[in-house]
């Protein structure tokens, strides 16, 4: 589920009793359990809150966010499209990211629980993660009958499979199929059927923007399968592309595209098309 909510300036007393926390935030314990959205004004953007997100205090302001996290806890803000500034941070450790047409800052607080301040700029993130095409080379000879992998293209899984669990295999087996698919075409010969789904448990979760789970990664798989997702995009993580994917797939189904939200009608249609 994802909450939103238009924020002016409010400190995170505020928004805590706007989550449902009761308005009283003791140390290091203002946790948000679903991914929420602010809307600032200037500029006029909304950045998401990940789910299982910490602080000790957060304050909205119109153009950023003022957050201090304690020691160990975990702070997440992102970002459709915007690249973000981070200032302030001295003991925490913080991460900022701008690929894949978002912005993700990941802070994790420090000994000191400094106010760290966070703020999308007008850059944007390129969406666009393959190489662009080399040029074309001389004539060739006599070729060879073989199909060349595109550039980007991982043949190899990301570890053994004597060392993958049930729920990686059937990722790595939707991986391939679609790849498979898209040599094949490529060579001219019999295409791999585009829909053969992998799935080998019903959808019972419902998964939102933000959420990095083995669940979003088995759902990114039957994603890749019905051909809604890139071979190779089954990271666990719920962002951009994945949403991009969602929504695809439950305008293909008739339902109201909810992108961010893999809810109870997405996962029915998902759970019937695993049952053909």
């Amino acid at each position: 589920m994802k909450h939103k909510s238009k924020l002016g300036y409010l400190v995170f007393a505020v928004l805590a009793m706007a989550l449902g926390m009761g308005g009283v935030a003791n140390a290091a314990n203002l946790t948000f359990n679903n991914t929420y959205t602010i809307d600032l004004s200037s500029p006029d953007v909304d950045l998401m809150i990940a789910g299982n997100s910490e602080a000790d205090s957060l304050v909205v302001g119109t153009g950023s966010v003022q957050v201090a996290v304690g020691s160990g806890n975990t702070f997440t803000i992102m970002s459709t499209d915007r690249k973000f500034e981070v200032t302030g941070a001295t003991s925490a450790d913080v991460t900022n990211t701008c690929v894949g047409g978002e912005g993700k800052v990941v802070i994790t607080g420090g000994s000191l629980g400094e106010t760290i301040t966070v703020t999308p700029t007008d850059n944007t993130c390129p969406t666009d993660t393959g190489g662009g095409g080399g040029g074309g080379g001389g004539g060739g000879g006599g070729g060879s009958s073989g199909t060349t992998a595109t550039t980007g293209t991982t043949l190899a899984p990301s570890k053994p499979i004597s060392q993958m669990t049930i729920p990686e295999l059937q990722t790595e087996l939707a991986r391939l199929t679609a790849l498979l698919a898209q040599l094949q075409a490529a060579a001219g010969g019999p295409a791999a059927p585009a829909e053969a789904a992998v799935c080998s448990a019903t959808f019972s979760t419902d998964l939102a923007y933000g959420m990095v789970s083995n669940e979003v990664k088995r759902m990114q798989a039957f994603m890749i399968s019905r051909g809604h997702l890139a071979a190779g995009y089954n990271t666990g993580n719920y962002y951009s592309l994945t949403a991009n994917a969602v929504g695809a797939y439950q305008t293909s189904k008739s339902i109201s595209p909810v992108p961010n939200s893999f809810g109870p009608l997405t996962r029915a249609a998902a759970n019937a098309d695993c049952s053909l």
